[in-house]
């Protein structure tokens, strides 16, 4: 049987969104990978019955709809 990985999509935008999501999480002394950015912001979109949300120019907005995502590490 042959193995098969998933490619990654390369969507500029989302991975201009993805770059803002880990600096919003940073500024508040969060750090996060891209990659699980990403997914959180998937997720939060998926709740919304949406593709790739936009993000809003709030950063408190995208913080705390993404927070909720994540459990902190012990």
């Amino acid at each position: 049987m042959k193995k098969l990985k998933l490619r990654k999509q390369e969507n500029v935008s989302y991975q201009t969104d993805v770059g803002r999501i880990v600096e919003i999480f940073a500024e508040r002394g969060y750090e996060i990978s891209a990659i699980d950015a990403e997914i959180a912001w998937t997720q939060y979109s998926d709740s919304m019955c949406a593709g790739w949300m936009s993000l809003d120019d709030e950063d408190m907005f995208v913080f705390s709809n993404c927070f909720g995502y994540f459990a902190e590490n012990e």
